[in-house]
């Protein structure tokens, strides 16, 4: 349903119904927004209207038009700036309800414009008490348009050139609605006369003439034409001859609901609308509350029910516990002595792996790289032989004793020869001596020059080399490794 608010006269139009039940005329004047509710409830009753979305029209004598120069900035920082340009110049107190329109830029200067807005604002106060009128029937409150902009849509169908500067005029009660603009092109100025062609031809005449001298001196561009709604051939003469422009008269008077009845453009993303995007939620923001607080209280119960249930199950599991726990003691014991008898398998299963015959092939490899870490630094292995016997292997080291390491400690080769044994004998390979009957003697003449010569000599980092030939430096170990 479409409402015609304009000073006072209220009309109702429904579009999609034809017929005398699609249009309603209040036949009392509707002021204050207290009488609104009576004049809606038999709007819809006689128009048997089953929708719920409302659109108004509306005139109104705190509604105002105000051009307004803005920098070139676009968006948010736009909105802004025109926020602030209302609250400077409306006259009533709270906030204001607007929305706004873009229009032509000035040209103040060579390669130099201003951009242009028009701004639609009113006490937010009315919006608010229309809003809670419509959601009292039941209607949710789409738009709020401002009668200039159907006034703007009628001066768009008239048959002219579409680069012609327009200048229409409607009289709405005991005003003069006034629209400038190119028929395809942006909005120059939208202003309300105080006058109307019925009882003061004469000065609307002179309204329209100051109208147009202002489009020439701001926009530097002129009316192309007048076009009145609804002038008589008697005030027509009048006016023709009074205003500055060639002046076209369009039918009869008619009232503002014919002037919607004859536009179908509302769902145009340019149409003003004073009902912002928070008043458009609010309905569905309400709606959301009330099922958030039956969510919330279902959610609530349903998190009581289920705590309870879950505190059940656990007092029944832990009673079930309390019994168990002397068996679960038991089986811990049982568990650790398992374990330690695993472990006892694990280094058998070892050693066993260790010993068996592709592993103890490498047997000797490991000893002889186990030499470079349990052989003293003051003994030099000369000859090293393994042989494989049934009981494992056969070891033969021979070497020399160098002497005193190069700290200032003395340590004999007994001392020294004492320690390998014990490396040998208590590292990973158990090396059990045998002892030696026959010493192989030494050649002073063969030996000496042998072991001089020898090339791991120069690697000693010895103090004092003690001389070769001497077989008492000499040593030779016989054992088996298993």
């Amino acid at each position: 349903m479409i409402i015609s608010w304009v000073n006072g006269q209220f009309e109702a139009w429904c579009p999609h119904l034809t017929g005398e039940h699609a249009f309603w005329r209040c036949p009392e004047r509707i002021e204050q927004i207290d009488h609104w509710g009576g004049a809606l409830k038999d709007a819809i009753r006689f128009t048997k209207y089953d929708g719920s979305t409302l659109e108004i029209v509306m005139a109104h004598p705190q509604l105002t038009h105000q051009l307004v120069e803005t920098p070139p900035i676009k968006g948010m920082m736009l909105q802004r700036f025109l926020k602030r340009q209302v609250d400077k110049v409306k006259t009533f107190p709270g906030n204001a309800a607007w929305a706004w329109q873009s229009g032509r830029s000035i040209v103040e200067q060579p390669h130099k414009e201003q951009c242009t807005a028009t701004v639609h604002f009113m006490p937010e106060e009315i919006v608010q008490g229309l809003t809670a009128v419509t959601e009292k029937h039941e209607l949710h409150l789409l738009k709020i348009v401002p009668l200039t902009e159907i006034l703007l849509q009628s001066l768009r169908k008239v048959d002219t050139h579409s680069k012609s500067i327009m200048l229409m005029a409607a009289s709405a009660g005991n005003d003069t609605m006034v629209v400038v603009s190119e028929k395809t092109g942006p909005l120059y100025v939208v202003r309300t006369l105080k006058s109307n062609w019925r009882d003061q031809p004469e000065q609307m005449a002179t309204d329209l003439n100051r109208t147009m001298l202002y489009i020439q001196q701001t926009f530097g561009v002129e009316v192309a034409g007048v076009w009145v709604m609804g002038v008589d051939t008697e005030k027509q003469e009048v006016l023709t001859s009074l205003i500055h422009s060639p002046l076209h008269c369009i039918g009869e008077e008619k009232y503002a609901s014919d002037w919607v009845r004859g536009i179908d453009t509302f769902q145009n993303k340019g149409v003003p609308n004073l009902v912002n995007s928070t008043m458009l939620r609010a309905p569905q923001l309400r709606m959301l509350a009330r099922v958030a607080a039956v969510v919330t209280g279902l959610l609530t119960l349903s998190a009581v029910l289920i705590g309870s249930g879950v505190e059940y199950v656990m007092h029944q599991a832990q009673t079930r516990l309390n019994l168990l726990e002397p068996k679960l003691d038991i089986l811990k014991k049982r568990e650790m002595k398992l374990a330690s008898i695993q472990d006892e398998l694990n280094r058998k299963r070892a050693t066993v792996n260790a010993l068996t015959s592709s592993e103890s092939q490498r047997a000797p490899h490991w000893m002889l790289a186990y030499l470079g870490e349990a052989v003293p630094v003051e003994l030099q292995i000369t000859e090293y032989r393994a042989e494989n016997v049934s009981s494992g292997w056969e070891m033969d080291l021979s070497g020399l004793y160098h002497g005193t390491y190069q700290t200032n400690e003395h340590t004999s080769m007994e001392e020294v020869m004492s320690e390998f044994k014990r490396e040998l004998n208590n590292g990973p390979f158990h090396f059990k001596m045998k002892p030696s009957n026959t010493k192989k003697p030494f050649d002073s003449s063969s030996d000496t020059a042998e072991v001089k010569g020898h090339w791991m000599i120069g690697l000693s980092r010895v103090k004092q080399v003690v001389t070769a030939s001497s077989s008492t430096n000499r040593f030779r170990l016989k054992g088996v490794i298993q």
